[in-house]
């Protein structure tokens, strides 16, 4: 399985995990909220995999276009987060807490996983 498939099959195992937890405790509006926030975070490290893996080899040696395609796929990512983020809490009415926490627990997998494979290979 490649790097990218790892990180997203394990996202996509914390927001069953959070889902099934969440509705257990907390019942279906929590848990819906948190699997919204889990899905939000599988967004943004879906588009991060996508645009490491499309232009930056592309943009030969030249440190100034590498420096534009890093702020700009910042900015991109950011936007597409802030978006979903009040889509769910102002246009669906989620509940901030639970889409905060399924949001935090879907960017640590990220982070857990983006580190324990690179200290793999």
């Amino acid at each position: 399985m490649t790097r990218t498939g790892r990180i997203l099959s394990g996202q996509l195992l914390v927001l069953a995990l959070c889902a099934y937890g969440f509705w257990a405790v907390s019942g279906e509006e929590a848990a819906r909220a948190a699997v919204y926030g889990c899905i939000t975070a599988i967004a943004n490290a879906a588009l991060l995999l996508v645009r490491m893996r499309s232009d930056w080899r592309r943009q030969g040696a030249d440190a100034q276009r590498h420096l534009r395609f890093f702020f700009r796929s910042s900015i991109e990512r950011f936007a597409v987060v802030v978006s979903l983020l009040i889509i769910g809490l102002a246009g669906l009415g989620l509940s901030p807490l639970h889409v905060i926490a399924g949001f935090v627990a879907g960017q640590v997998v990220f982070l857990a996983a983006s580190i324990s494979i690179q200290e793999r290979e």
